[in-house]
């Protein structure tokens, strides 16, 4: 059974129960994660592009369009991997909000209860 009829009954009835600020939970570590995931995909992605394709008539490779696509898949799987804690953090804030007093919290109470494994 669905538990709202709709997005604007689903965040009425948040504000309502537990109050606007239930609304934006998890917001903060969407954004300190979402920041450094960005800045690590591009960096990668920069310097790796400039070391397999140091001069522009390395672009003429008939494997340019594959290593630039290889190059992308690795620049988003190094990022990834390296902003993933935050969003163990800010999913579970966003799902078990009201069990954790902030963003701190969270993650000292997952590293208490799941260890290193548990982001």
């Amino acid at each position: 059974q669905r538990l709202y009829t709709g997005f604007v009954h689903c965040v009425s009835t948040i504000a309502r129960q537990q109050g606007v600020r239930a609304i934006y939970a998890g917001l903060t570590p969407s954004l300190l994660g979402y920041m450094p995931y960005v800045g690590i995909k591009f960096s990668t992605y920069e310097l790796m592009r400039a070391w397999i394709f140091p001069t522009p008539e390395s672009h003429n490779s008939p494997w340019f369009p594959l290593q630039m696509m290889l190059i992308g898949a690795t620049a988003g799987l190094v990022s990834k991997t390296a902003a993933y804690p935050m969003d163990t953090i800010r999913v579970r804030m966003q799902l078990r909000g009201d069990q954790y007093s902030g963003m701190l919290n969270c993650m000292s109470s997952i590293y208490r209860s799941e260890g290193i494994r548990g982001f």
